[in-house]
């Protein structure tokens, strides 16, 4: 027996990540310098970026954050510095730990490379 074709009967489908994403990825390693405060006093920690956006970064460092902590990033090629936060429990790798975090606003150019166009895809020129 047929069903009516409604959209209480319809199961929406999600576009895939990449269609959702706010900003292109890029794949590479920049030096950073991570300034937080963790309650006893200021500290700093030099960390390289794996992936980069306009709204954030995943990185690699030599230590876990919990979620929601607040650094502050400073880009070592360019000087600029951005608030951010991490975003979740960092994953460790053979590299040390991967830590997701997210720039409090967008934050364009911060990174100083230009981002492949929105529809752009690997292979596509």
């Amino acid at each position: 027996m047929n069903e009516p074709a409604d959209s209480s009967s319809r199961v929406e489908q999600q576009a895939p990540a990449a269609e959702r994403r706010r900003s292109q990825r890029v794949v590479i390693r920049i030096p950073v310098r991570l300034h937080f405060n963790l309650g006893r006093r200021d500290e700093t920690l030099d960390a390289k970026t794996v992936v980069v956006n306009d709204h954030g970064a995943l990185l690699i460092c030599s230590r876990v954050f919990p979620v929601d902590t607040r650094l502050e990033v400073e880009n070592l090629r360019n000087g600029r510095r951005q608030v951010c936060h991490v975003l979740r429990v960092p994953r460790i790798t053979d590299l040390g730990f991967e830590v997701p975090i997210s720039f409090e606003a967008s934050s364009p150019g911060f990174w100083g490379i230009s981002f492949p166009p929105t529809a752009w895809e690997p292979g596509t020129g």
